[in-house]
């Protein structure tokens, strides 16, 4: 009986030195997913910053913050006449400033 116990002492210690191992592989590797994260974000944020731009222009200017039709069909025309008029107002921005900056 005494050496039963022994043995399953045994047992027990080895189960949880392994889960404590594992927990810091688990740790380790959410460490290492996480750093790659970060750098997946950094390079991906210069992007990212072009494209929130202007939906954030569009909501704050255009009133796109909700749909005023249920369906996608129904709110494909609005949305598409709000991006046209987005589109030739920055691109009459930018031919003034290229104007100002060539003289």
């Amino acid at each position: 009986m005494n050496q039963q116990s022994m043995h399953m002492q045994n047992l027990i210690s080895d189960l949880l030195m392994l889960s404590k191992l594992e927990s810091k592989d688990q740790a380790q590797h959410s460490r290492v997913s996480l750093q790659r994260q970060k750098h997946t974000n950094q390079i991906n944020s210069g992007v990212m910053s072009i494209f929130e731009r202007v939906f954030g222009v569009l909501k704050l200017h255009y009133e796109m913050s909700k749909a005023r039709y249920l369906g996608l069909s129904q709110n494909k025309a609005p949305f598409g006449l709000m991006s046209l008029t987005y589109n030739i107002k920055r691109g009459v921005s930018i031919q003034r400033t290229l104007k100002t900056v060539a003289g």
